[in-house]
Protein backbone atom coordinates (compact mmCIF):
# COMPACT_ATOMS: atom_id res chain seq x y z
CA UNK A 1 0.00 0.00 0.00
CA UNK A 2 3.09 2.56 0.93
CA UNK A 3 4.50 1.74 -2.30
CA UNK A 4 1.36 2.49 -4.44
CA UNK A 5 0.93 5.34 -2.49
CA UNK A 6 4.87 6.48 -3.46
CA UNK A 7 4.11 5.32 -7.06
CA UNK A 8 0.83 7.52 -7.54
CA UNK A 9 2.76 10.61 -6.14
CA UNK A 10 5.64 10.00 -8.22
CA UNK A 11 3.01 9.73 -11.21
CA UNK A 12 1.75 13.09 -10.25
CA UNK A 13 4.59 14.85 -10.02
CA UNK A 14 6.09 13.70 -13.27
CA UNK A 15 6.88 16.69 -15.27
CA UNK A 16 5.74 17.18 -19.20
CA UNK A 17 8.64 16.37 -21.55
CA UNK A 18 9.99 19.03 -23.53
CA UNK A 19 8.16 17.24 -26.61
CA UNK A 20 4.70 17.39 -25.44
CA UNK A 21 5.17 21.01 -24.32
CA UNK A 22 5.40 22.01 -27.46
CA UNK A 23 2.64 20.14 -28.55
CA UNK A 24 0.57 22.04 -26.56
CA UNK A 25 2.44 25.33 -27.74
CA UNK A 26 0.99 24.27 -31.33
CA UNK A 27 -2.41 23.76 -29.78
CA UNK A 28 -2.84 26.86 -28.25
CA UNK A 29 -1.59 29.01 -31.13
CA UNK A 30 -3.81 27.03 -33.32
CA UNK A 31 -6.81 27.73 -30.63
CA UNK A 32 -5.82 31.34 -30.70
CA UNK A 33 -5.87 31.68 -34.39
CA UNK A 34 -9.32 30.01 -34.27
CA UNK A 35 -10.49 32.70 -32.03
CA UNK A 36 -9.18 34.82 -33.92
CA UNK A 37 -10.89 33.97 -37.19
CA UNK A 38 -14.34 33.81 -35.18
CA UNK A 39 -14.01 36.78 -33.75
CA UNK A 40 -13.34 38.47 -37.03
CA UNK A 41 -16.13 36.57 -38.41
CA UNK A 42 -18.72 38.27 -36.21
CA UNK A 43 -18.95 36.05 -33.37
CA UNK A 44 -17.04 38.51 -30.64
CA UNK A 45 -18.36 37.02 -27.23
CA UNK A 46 -15.06 34.48 -28.31
CA UNK A 47 -12.97 36.96 -26.88
CA UNK A 48 -13.38 35.92 -23.48
CA UNK A 49 -12.15 32.69 -25.09
CA UNK A 50 -9.57 34.16 -26.36
CA UNK A 51 -8.41 36.15 -23.30
CA UNK A 52 -8.36 32.00 -21.27
CA UNK A 53 -5.85 31.08 -24.09
CA UNK A 54 -3.67 34.28 -23.35
CA UNK A 55 -3.94 33.28 -19.73
CA UNK A 56 -2.49 29.76 -20.90
CA UNK A 57 0.29 31.27 -22.56
CA UNK A 58 1.31 34.35 -20.37
CA UNK A 59 0.20 34.34 -16.54
CA UNK A 60 2.66 33.15 -14.64
CA UNK A 61 2.91 32.67 -10.67
CA UNK A 62 4.01 30.52 -7.91
CA UNK A 63 0.21 28.66 -8.88
CA UNK A 64 -0.16 29.37 -12.37
CA UNK A 65 2.54 28.25 -14.27
CA UNK A 66 2.49 30.10 -18.35
CA UNK A 67 3.40 27.48 -21.08
CA UNK A 68 5.66 30.02 -22.49
CA UNK A 69 7.42 29.85 -19.09
CA UNK A 70 7.16 26.10 -19.15
CA UNK A 71 9.11 26.28 -22.53
CA UNK A 72 11.82 28.50 -21.32
CA UNK A 73 10.76 31.14 -23.64
CA UNK A 74 8.39 33.57 -21.84
CA UNK A 75 11.39 35.83 -21.19
CA UNK A 76 13.27 35.63 -24.08
CA UNK A 77 10.68 36.88 -26.93
CA UNK A 78 9.97 39.90 -27.60
CA UNK A 79 6.31 40.89 -27.76
CA UNK A 80 4.57 43.01 -31.05
CA UNK A 81 3.40 46.34 -29.35
CA UNK A 82 0.56 47.86 -30.74
CA UNK A 83 -0.73 50.13 -28.36
CA UNK A 84 -1.40 53.60 -28.35
CA UNK A 85 0.35 54.66 -25.24
CA UNK A 86 -0.58 56.83 -22.48
CA UNK A 87 1.23 60.29 -22.58
CA UNK A 88 1.78 61.80 -19.23
CA UNK A 89 -0.20 65.12 -18.55
CA UNK A 90 -2.76 64.14 -20.93
CA UNK A 91 -5.79 64.19 -19.02
CA UNK A 92 -8.00 62.68 -21.58
CA UNK A 93 -8.66 58.79 -21.43
CA UNK A 94 -6.50 56.73 -23.53
CA UNK A 95 -8.24 53.20 -25.02
CA UNK A 96 -5.05 51.59 -25.25
CA UNK A 97 -5.32 49.21 -27.93
CA UNK A 98 -8.39 50.25 -29.84
CA UNK A 99 -9.14 52.48 -32.23
CA UNK A 100 -12.80 54.00 -33.26
CA UNK A 101 -14.68 53.83 -36.22
CA UNK A 102 -17.56 55.69 -37.24
CA UNK A 103 -20.04 55.05 -40.08
CA UNK A 104 -22.36 57.79 -40.62
CA UNK A 105 -26.05 56.58 -40.49
CA UNK A 106 -24.97 53.30 -38.71
CA UNK A 107 -23.09 55.04 -35.18
CA UNK A 108 -19.45 54.38 -33.56
CA UNK A 109 -17.63 51.29 -32.42
CA UNK A 110 -14.44 50.34 -30.59
CA UNK A 111 -12.30 48.28 -33.32
CA UNK A 112 -9.34 45.82 -33.38
CA UNK A 113 -6.86 47.46 -35.80
CA UNK A 114 -5.41 44.24 -36.22
CA UNK A 115 -2.63 45.45 -38.61
CA UNK A 116 -4.39 48.73 -39.85
CA UNK A 117 -2.52 51.01 -37.64
CA UNK A 118 -1.45 54.38 -37.47
CA UNK A 119 2.69 55.27 -38.32
CA UNK A 120 3.23 55.20 -34.55
CA UNK A 121 2.19 52.65 -33.32
CA UNK A 122 2.90 50.34 -36.55
CA UNK A 123 6.46 51.41 -36.40
CA UNK A 124 6.50 50.79 -32.49
CA UNK A 125 9.64 48.37 -31.48
CA UNK A 126 8.47 44.78 -29.83
CA UNK A 127 8.73 44.78 -25.73
CA UNK A 128 10.81 42.35 -23.46
CA UNK A 129 7.66 40.33 -21.41
CA UNK A 130 7.16 42.45 -18.65
CA UNK A 131 6.60 45.50 -20.10
CA UNK A 132 4.82 44.50 -22.09
CA UNK A 133 2.37 42.28 -19.75
CA UNK A 134 2.47 44.97 -16.82
CA UNK A 135 3.07 48.28 -18.16
CA UNK A 136 -0.75 50.64 -18.35
CA UNK A 137 -2.30 50.93 -21.81
CA UNK A 138 -5.74 51.68 -20.87
CA UNK A 139 -6.84 55.05 -19.02
CA UNK A 140 -10.09 55.72 -17.60
CA UNK A 141 -12.13 59.15 -17.06
CA UNK A 142 -10.85 59.16 -13.70
CA UNK A 143 -7.27 58.58 -14.43
CA UNK A 144 -7.49 54.85 -12.94
CA UNK A 145 -4.99 52.58 -15.32
CA UNK A 146 -5.08 48.95 -16.64
CA UNK A 147 -2.23 46.75 -18.18
CA UNK A 148 -2.47 43.69 -20.74
CA UNK A 149 -2.30 41.34 -17.73
CA UNK A 150 -5.38 43.18 -15.67
CA UNK A 151 -7.34 43.04 -19.11
CA UNK A 152 -7.35 39.31 -19.71
CA UNK A 153 -7.30 38.36 -15.89
CA UNK A 154 -10.73 40.78 -15.75
CA UNK A 155 -11.66 38.74 -18.46
CA UNK A 156 -11.39 35.72 -17.65
CA UNK A 157 -11.19 35.67 -13.81
CA UNK A 158 -13.97 37.74 -13.62
CA UNK A 159 -16.37 38.10 -16.51
CA UNK A 160 -16.77 34.58 -17.32
CA UNK A 161 -13.50 33.48 -19.67
CA UNK A 162 -12.55 30.50 -16.99
CA UNK A 163 -14.90 31.61 -13.88
CA UNK A 164 -17.49 34.03 -13.31
CA UNK A 165 -16.89 36.09 -9.96
CA UNK A 166 -20.60 36.35 -8.29
CA UNK A 167 -19.68 39.82 -6.81
CA UNK A 168 -19.25 42.21 -9.80
CA UNK A 169 -15.95 43.66 -9.80
CA UNK A 170 -14.15 46.92 -11.06
CA UNK A 171 -16.78 49.28 -11.31
CA UNK A 172 -14.81 51.62 -13.33
CA UNK A 173 -13.98 48.92 -15.92
CA UNK A 174 -17.54 47.90 -15.78
CA UNK A 175 -18.52 51.52 -16.63
CA UNK A 176 -16.33 51.73 -19.11
CA UNK A 177 -17.41 48.87 -20.80
CA UNK A 178 -20.93 50.07 -20.56
CA UNK A 179 -20.53 53.41 -21.39
CA UNK A 180 -17.37 53.79 -23.83
CA UNK A 181 -15.18 56.07 -21.61
CA UNK A 182 -17.67 58.46 -22.10
CA UNK A 183 -17.67 59.09 -25.81
CA UNK A 184 -20.27 59.97 -27.94
CA UNK A 185 -21.14 59.85 -31.60
CA UNK A 186 -23.50 62.52 -33.65
CA UNK A 187 -24.94 62.50 -36.42
CA UNK A 188 -28.36 63.87 -38.10
CA UNK A 189 -30.16 61.22 -35.91
CA UNK A 190 -28.77 62.80 -32.42
CA UNK A 191 -26.02 61.87 -30.77
CA UNK A 192 -25.37 58.34 -29.24
CA UNK A 193 -23.52 56.05 -27.34
CA UNK A 194 -20.63 53.75 -28.71
CA UNK A 195 -22.36 50.26 -29.92
CA UNK A 196 -19.61 48.28 -28.35
CA UNK A 197 -17.55 48.52 -25.34
CA UNK A 198 -13.88 48.29 -25.83
CA UNK A 199 -12.98 45.19 -23.87
CA UNK A 200 -13.56 42.84 -25.81
CA UNK A 201 -12.15 43.76 -29.04
CA UNK A 202 -8.54 44.88 -26.67
CA UNK A 203 -8.41 41.58 -26.17
CA UNK A 204 -8.95 40.57 -29.99
CA UNK A 205 -5.82 43.16 -30.40
CA UNK A 206 -3.83 41.46 -28.02
CA UNK A 207 -4.71 38.12 -29.58
CA UNK A 208 -2.99 39.53 -32.63
CA UNK A 209 0.24 40.91 -31.42
CA UNK A 210 0.93 36.83 -29.59
CA UNK A 211 -0.19 35.65 -32.80
CA UNK A 212 2.28 37.59 -34.55
CA UNK A 213 5.27 36.99 -31.85
CA UNK A 214 4.56 33.32 -32.07
CA UNK A 215 4.62 33.05 -35.26
CA UNK A 216 8.36 32.53 -36.42
CA UNK A 217 8.80 30.15 -33.06
CA UNK A 218 6.04 28.10 -34.21
CA UNK A 219 7.09 27.55 -37.97
CA UNK A 220 10.63 26.47 -36.43
CA UNK A 221 9.64 23.86 -33.80
CA UNK A 222 10.54 20.40 -34.34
Amino acid sequence: MVRQKKVKAARRAANRSQSELQSKLREQYALLKVQADAYDRGDHIIALSGATTLRVLLHNTNASHALLEQLGLLSTLRYLDTAQHIVPGNLLPNPGLVHMKIEQGIGATFEAPIDNLSPPRANQSPLPFQPWWNTPIVKGPTGATWSRKDLVLYQTNKEGGAHLDPQMSDAELRDIEQESFGFRFTDQNGTTRFLNGPLLPSIRQMMSEVISTLEPIINTLP
